[in-house]
């Protein structure tokens, strides 16, 4: 007889069916649940939703109409995910899914993010008003005609089989990501590399590196920190010593406090996504490059959608454990000059910075 017909009972069930998800959907009194488990509004989500959904048959074919996770579903899985340390397993558990669904959804999310979105949201300003705004935003903190802030920051993840050029100098396998960011904290250009990169090294080989003495207006800059070599379109700090001049002192704390706008946005991407918190486990760098670029536009997302990530006029104080940085700088490496003109560019401000005191 045929053993199909006469199944036996299932004793080994690991997927838990949850009804959570269908109730906060439904429900205008569950708003809170959207900004504690997906860090964000449930407006926000709703607009994730529809970029989601216009982009998706350009990447993916249309769901079957007895599918029971919507694409809605899918891009809350998606976030949950990227916004906790814990894993497919949790994810998972929350939406009453078995972690192969959960990180396959994740998987076709993100992608569609990928594919279609990177390019046009982490971009630098194509226009005279939109490169003003920035300039505005920067010198509300004092710093004249910067148009962005340049830092890098390391990305833990597990070794690979083959892992020369992974390690960084600090000792752990990772990638090393160099970004410039708005005075929004918005990310408006970003280079991925491998650990054993340094801040000053991913600038010469990036592309931003190479062509952003071409795209920053007339007269502007960008501020990085002393790990990166002083251009007449970079502007770095004057070498902190005992006996530092009044005029060099007052334009490192200003150059410092305007910058300070990176080392947030750092701090608030890796706040928000918190599957950076542990070392990235997943099988390739191509996979965890793609989750890095997600959370990138997801982050340049959650500001413009929420509209809370706001440059603070008088901006915060804030202690040495919160620095985010890249690599470790060798000492010679440090307080770098392209030349005579990127030395009296910097005078420059210094001088029009000391005569406002």
């Amino acid at each position: 007889m045929d053993g199909r017909s006469f199944r036996a009972p299932i004793t080994n069930h690991i997927v838990i069916p949850s009804n959570t998800w269908t109730i906060v959907q439904n429900s205008p009194i569950h708003d809170a649940w959207f900004i504690r488990h997906l860090r964000c509004t449930r407006g926000t989500y709703q607009r994730i939703c529809q970029n989601i959904e216009v982009a998706w048959q350009r990447v993916h074919p249309p769901l079957h109409h007895h599918n029971t996770m919507s694409v809605n579903d899918r891009v809350a899985c998606t976030l949950h995910y990227l916004t906790h340390s814990d894993g497919y397993e949790s994810t998972a558990a929350l939406f009453g899914i078995s972690k192969t669904r959960a990180y396959e959804y994740c998987n076709q999310v993100a992608l569609v993010i990928q594919l279609c979105y990177v390019l046009e949201t982490i971009v630098l300003p194509s226009s005279r008003e939109e490169w003003e705004v920035v300039r505005v935003g920067f010198e509300e903190h004092g710093f004249p005609n910067a148009y962005g802030a340049i830092d890098g920051s390391l990305i833990q993840i597990k070794r690979f089989e083959d892992f020369y050029g992974w390690y960084c100098r600090k000792g752990f396998p990772a990638f090393n990501m160099q970004d410039v960011v708005d005075h929004r904290m918005r990310f408006m250009s970003y280079s991925l590399r491998s650990g054993s990169q340094n801040d000053k090294a991913m600038f010469n080989e990036s592309l931003f590196g190479q062509t952003c003495h071409t795209r920053v207006p007339p007269g502007g800059c960008f501020l990085g920190d002393a790990g990166y070599k002083l251009f007449t379109h970079v502007m770095t700090p004057y070498s902190i010593v005992s006996s530092m001049a009044t005029d060099e002192a007052n334009y490192n704390w200003i150059h410092s406090r305007s910058r300070m706008v990176v080392e947030r946005a750092f701090g608030r991407w890796k706040n928000k996504f918190r599957i950076f918190k542990h070392e990235l486990l997943h099988h390739c760098p191509h996979d965890m490059a793609r989750l890095i670029e997600v959370t990138l536009v997801l982050h340049n997302w959650y500001i413009d959608y929420d509209n809370e990530a706001v440059a603070p006029t008088q901006p915060e104080t804030y202690p040495g454990w919160m620095h985010i940085g890249g690599d470790i700088v060798d000492d010679d490496e440090l307080f770098q000059v392209d030349g005579a003109a990127a030395e009296r560019a910097r005078d420059t401000i210094k001088n029009h910075l000391y005569a406002l005191l």
